[in-house]
């Protein structure tokens, strides 16, 4: 499930990225302010998404690593219940 996620987000930007490539119609004139002002708003955006990424894989890390223990435990619940049917026998 984690990967995923993480592929859902990754194609999201990728999709984000390639639509922003594409060659404008007319030529435009940026100034060296509204470029600065540009990169700060994508910075800050790019933070935001990363602390989503962030949050998101720790969540799903927790939940994978309960559903291991979980998993292990059962597994030597039935192992210990298989020894104690050979010892009876």
């Amino acid at each position: 499930m984690k990967k995923k996620i993480i592929i859902r987000l990754f194609g999201a930007l990728l999709a984000w990225y390639s639509i922003g490539c594409e060659a404008p119609e007319s030529e435009l004139r940026v100034t060296r302010q509204e470029r600065e002002l540009a990169d700060t708003l994508f910075r800050s955006q790019l933070d935001t998404l990363l602390a989503f990424i962030d949050s998101a894989c720790n969540e799903i890390f927790e939940t994978e690593m309960e559903q291991a223990i979980d998993s292990i435990y059962q597994l030597r619940k039935e192992e210990e219940a298989e020894l104690r049917q050979r010892a009876i026998q």
